[in-house]
């Protein structure tokens, strides 16, 4: 595909600054050491490259099939001008001579001049050397000879130059020289682009010689550009000899590294140590390096190589660069996550070994034993022994090896699909000698014992097979890891014959590790029986046979169907439940021939032994007195073998005719008759029904069957209607009686559902109370009779009329008080509630029943809490009813409290208290405790008038002194702080005083009114003279008139405490 013009002047502005490779790989593309930029290009490295513009061609030549380029060479009358003296047209003879001659001989090279042979003409355009080899000399004599005359035709030069190309065929570059401005008509913008649109690969690098103006800059600047090409401007020969240069360098192409996940196209992520040479020149030397790059580089030949430090990944690459920009990708296989394994390097085949690891642990990581050879799924699927990492907490784990010997590979690995194996452990398996022992010959149905050798027995079975059947088909099997000493007892096949005990490995396929040949022989069995027994007779049977044990049950004595299978039985009994090996079985209920048989139990059930049985018919009779009355009972003697069974036996029954034998509305056991006399239950729908004799067994058997008529029964009710909502209804009722009730219900209930109803068992005579409901309404009264199916036998109808209610009280009323209510209503039950506006009628704040009244005065509790209430009447009958309600206003109540602060600690407070009272109390509580907590407290109610003693707390700080209010929610009305502090007193006295004189005493201390000073002789509690606190500081006292040695003591009273003591001498 073409490039457009600015695609490709971009794309060589990124051969030298920067390429992009990949859109979702970014590239920065950087110089390495020894190249140089544009920047430092413009002088320095112009004067070595400026060859390199007319060698552009042989360096082409390494990299691409016949490069042709043309000079276009402006012979203006401008170029007369000089530089430094110097006219321009001989500093560019003189510097594209010096250069022509550098050029091999095979270079295709043309030139073109404009301007050369006539003024004014935009015409005066010749290709003077047309591209070729060996055309320098020409060349350089052809340039020697222009004599600048005309115009600046420069657009159109650049054309005839691409012509003679065949720029729309073949790759063509054209290098201008020009000092000046397009003087004809043409763009050189344009032109520049329509030349990149049809041309092949066509570009033209322009060199501004001597050209000050902006806009001329600008003129030759657009030709380069649109084409992909180079500009360079040239003030003197030096310079234009390195624009010169500039432009004939062949480009250098963009290549980009970088290192990819092996078998994706997804980046290396790690920090990786990069070596990069080129053409001999170590560029990057074991560094430190971006993961993906990029550098510019003439054509020539590479090698690369990158390493990863984690775990020393290894890539290298040689490299070859053309003439177009590439990508040098290296791959180096996924960093996998660290892990380790442990285990023993060798051990038995078959044993079990433990396992030690340490990894990443996700979900889905595994420890598998697998071939070497194989890749991480066909390990697990070829070996299929491995296990979860997540199933063991602590990294370590028991893992089977397989039976084979051979050299096996345990393997940490991130699935048990493809997954990274991210370590391994070789492991030897040995070889090791599996076996199985039991009895040679053992009979049918027989336990016997068995007894193998295998390392561990984890994971393997002992199976009982034919000796042709495959690894997968047995007769018994049990699994090893249930008998950890390697001893077991199998039961013998029920058939004689060849077998074999297995050793297999089940979690190798079935693997069978060692056999044993075991040869089942025949036994025998004997049966005594009666020839003839009666349907559903039990009678006994004496046998004799191996009886065999199995689990859930062994031989058995059986009857069967003459010709049945084996294993089909109509009864049986276990012979382990025989005495004296004779069991006692049921004959069937149908009449028949039979067999008795000795059924040897075990995988395959045989018969060892039979007997022909002829079971004969029995007949029964049952007799009554009817009709009968619906939901009544009814007397049904009979006679009939009164055959008993477990669980039952033979019973008397009431079916609907043409019902089944097992379909019975009522019915009662033979084995509950009082003298062959059964009493059942009669329906209580009227009709016809049949009694019948049942023979129970496997079959219900009708033995015989007698019709019967229910018929229907009345009931009458009596009650006084209207009746008032919420009270009590009392009926005269005539009925059956029994377990019937009567009922009050709405009108459509089922005869299932009532509002309210009372058993007539609880009736007084034949009159019972009934609740009526809360809701006035038509109702209906039911005689309900309860037999097999409920059924009302008579029904009335009761006007539920309201009642009402009234309540007086006085509003507002102090929260927490008793609000004495004057209520009339129906009463009973009913209570009266104070609840907020809006609960439901089965809400309320405080409440009390009326029954509880002091005769139509009732006490509520006020709540606490202020605010707006309603008392309510509330009727409490089959559903709760508000017959009254009037507001409340609860009004906030206040307390105050007054000690004095600070208070001792352990001693007593002192507080006068004003407030509600009655179960209210005063506490002292830490600030932060809530309303229920507190250290000490005292109710309100062991006042003295409204002062009251209080403990203090034994702990000094900060405390609260409460007045609590205790009614439905418990309130502080009044919290003061109350600093409590160490229990001190002290005193201050004369040392001496004569007797009788007074002693004066200054005192500091508590203060409680009952504190004293008192003088006393040491040691003893007997005060000599006292004096109370209460007449303030100092106390006055008399002293003793006996002479000697005393104590004056503080004495603190609530407690009788001592709490500061001085000498006194009485003189």
């Amino acid at each position: 595909m073409r490039r457009r013009p600015m695609e490709k002047q971009e794309q060589r502005r990124n051969n030298a600054e920067g390429i992009e490779f990949h859109t979702t790989l970014p590239m920065v593309i950087g110089l390495p050491s020894g190249h140089k930029t544009h920047s430092q290009w413009n002088h320095t490295m112009l004067k070595h490259i400026f060859a390199a513009l007319l060698c552009l061609l042989p360096i082409f030549a390494q990299a691409q099939e016949n490069p042709r380029a043309i000079l276009v060479l402006d012979a203006s009358g401008s170029m007369w001008g000089q530089i430094d003296g110097k006219a321009k047209i001989t500093i560019a003879q003189d510097v594209i001579g010096k250069l022509l001659a550098t050029l091999p001989e095979d270079q295709e090279l043309g030139l073109t001049v404009y301007g050369h042979r006539r003024k004014g003409d935009c015409s005066d355009i010749e290709t003077v050397i047309q591209p070729g080899t060996g055309t320098r000399d020409a060349i350089a004599a052809a340039v020697n000879a222009i004599k600048p005359k005309g115009k600046t035709p420069l657009s159109a030069a650049v054309i005839q130059a691409a012509e003679a190309l065949k720029y729309t065929e073949e790759k063509a570059t054209v290098i201008l020289v020009s000092d000046g401005r397009e003087t004809c008509e043409l763009n050189p913008c344009e032109v520049g682009r329509k030349l990149e649109e049809a041309g092949i690969d066509f570009t033209a690098h322009v060199i501004g010689f001597d050209i000050s103006n902006p806009q001329d800059k600008a003129e030759l600047q657009c030709l380069a550009e649109e084409t992909g090409g180079t500009f360079r401007t040239a003030s003197n020969a030096a310079e234009l000899a390195d624009a010169l240069q500039v432009a004939a360098e062949p480009e250098p192409v963009g290549v980009g590294f970088a290192v990819l996940e092996k078998g994706s196209d997804k980046p290396i992520q790690n920090p990786l140590i990069w070596t990069l040479t080129y053409e001999g020149q170590t560029l990057i030397d074991t560094l430190p390096h971006e993961n993906s790059f990029g550098m510019e580089f003439l054509p020539g030949n590479g090698h690369v190589e990158v390493m990863r430090p984690e775990d020393e990944a290894f890539a290298e690459l040689d490299f070859t660069v053309a003439d177009k920009a590439q990508k040098v990708y290296l791959e180096l296989s996924k960093l996998l996550p660290q892990a380790s394994i442990d285990a023993p390097s060798e051990a038995p085949a078959g044993s079990e070994i433990t396992v030690n690891w340490g990894g990443p642990d996700k979900s889905s990581d595994v420890i598998a034993l697998a071939n070497p050879q194989d890749s991480a799924a066909e390990g697990v699927a070829n070996v299929n022994l491995y296990f979860y990492v997540d199933q063991s907490a602590n990294h370590t784990e028991q893992m089977r090896l397989p039976t084979t010997p051979g050299i096996y590979e345990l393997r940490y690995q991130t699935s048990t699909g493809n997954g990274d194996i991210l370590a391994r452990k070789t492991i030897k398996v040995t070889e090791f000698a599996f076996d199985i022992s039991a009895p040679d010959k053992v009979s049918v149905g027989t336990k016997f014992d068995l007894e193998w050798k295998s390392p561990t027995n984890k994971g393997y079975t002992i199976s009982l097979a034919k000796p042709d059947d495959s690894s997968n088909d047995h007769i018994a099997y049990l699994y090893a890891d249930q008998y950890p000493d390697t001893k077991a007892t199998m039961t013998a096949p029920t058939k004689p014959g060849t077998y074999e005990l297995r050793l297999q490995d089940a979690l190798g396929h079935g693997n069978i590790l060692a056999r044993h040949t075991i040869a089942v022989s025949e036994v025998e069995a004997s049966l005594i029986a009666p020839d003839t027994v009666e349907v559903g007779e039990t009678f006994k049977v004496v046998w004799d046979g191996p009886n065999k044990q199995i689990s859930g049950g062994g031989d058995y004595i059986a009857i069967s169907e003459t010709g049945s299978k084996a294993n089909s039985e109509i009864t049986y009994a276990y012979t382990k439940d025989s005495e004296n090996n004779t069991v006692e079985i049921i004959a069937p209920v149908h009449p028949d021939t039979y067999e008795v048989r000795y059924v040897l139990n075990g995988n395959s059930n045989r018969v060892l032994a039979q007997q022909k049985l002829v079971v004969t018919p029995v007949t029964a009779t049952v007799g009554f007195e009817g009709p009968a009355e619906a939901g009544g009972t009814l007397d049904v003697s009979w006679t009939g073998p009164d055959r008993q069974i477990s669980g039952g036996g033979d019973y008397i029954a009431l079916s609907k005719p043409g019902s089944k034998g097992n379909e019975e509305i009522t019915y009662a056991y033979t084995k509950d008759s009082e003298g062959n006399v059964v009493a059942l239950e009669v329906p209580t729908t009227p009709g016809t029904y049949e009694i019948r004799y049942i023979l129970n067994g496997r079959d219900k058997i009708i033995l015989a069957s007698k019709d019967v008529q229910v018929v229907p029964v009345s009931a009458t009710l009596e009650f006084a209607s209207p009746a008032p909502a919420g009270g009590k209804l009392a009926v005269t009722w005539s009925g059956p009686g029994g377990d019937d009730y009567l009922a009050i219900a709405q009108p459509g209930m089922k005869v299932s559902e009532e509002v309210t109803y009372a058993y007539v068992r609880d009736s007084d005579g034949n009159t019972l109370d009934i609740d009526i409901p809360t809701t006035p309404g038509t109702y209906e009264l039911r005689y309900i009779q309860k037999g097999n199916e409920k059924k009302i036998l008579v029904v009335r109808e009761l006007l539920v009329q309201p009642v009402s209610a009234s309540l007086e009280f006085s509003s507002p009323a102090p929260a927490g008080s008793k609000l004495a209510v004057t209520w009339s209503g129906p009463g009973g039950d009913d209570y009266l509630a104070i609840a907020q506006p809006g609960m439901k009628v089965s809400e309320e704040v405080t409440y009390a029943y009326v029954r509880d009244s002091d005769g139509n005065v009732l006490e509520l509790d006020i709540p606490t809490t202020p605010g707006t209430y309603e008392v309510r009447y509330i009727q409490k009958g089959n559903e709760r009813k508000i017959l009254a309600t009037e507001q409340l206003v609860v009004e906030p109540v206040k307390a105050t409290l007054e000690f004095a602060s600070p208070a001792p600690a352990g001693g007593k407070l002192l507080v006068t208290w004003d407030g509600p009272g009655d179960d209210d109390y005063i506490a002292i509580a830490l600030a932060t405790m809530g309303v229920g907590d507190e250290v000490t407290y005292v109710y309100l109610r062991n006042s003295d008038a409204n002062t009251i003693e209080i403990d203090i707390p034994a702990a000094p700080g900060p405390y609260e002194l409460r007045y609590v209010q205790k009614g439905n929610e418990r309130k502080i009305l009044a919290a003061v702080p109350l600093n409590v502090v160490p229990m001190t007193a002290s005193l201050q006295a004369g040392e001496t005083a004569a007797r009788g004189d007074t002693v004066q005493v200054t005192w500091e201390g508590p203060a409680h009114r009952r504190d004293t000073i008192i003088i006393a002789k040491p040691g003893s509690d007997s005060a000599e003279a006292f004096a109370s606190v209460a007449g303030g500081s100092p106390a006055t006292l008399y002293a003793p008139m006996v002479a000697g040695d005393y104590e004056i003591r503080y004495i603190y009273g609530p407690l009788n405490k001592v709490l500061a003591t001085i000498p006194l001498k009485v003189e």
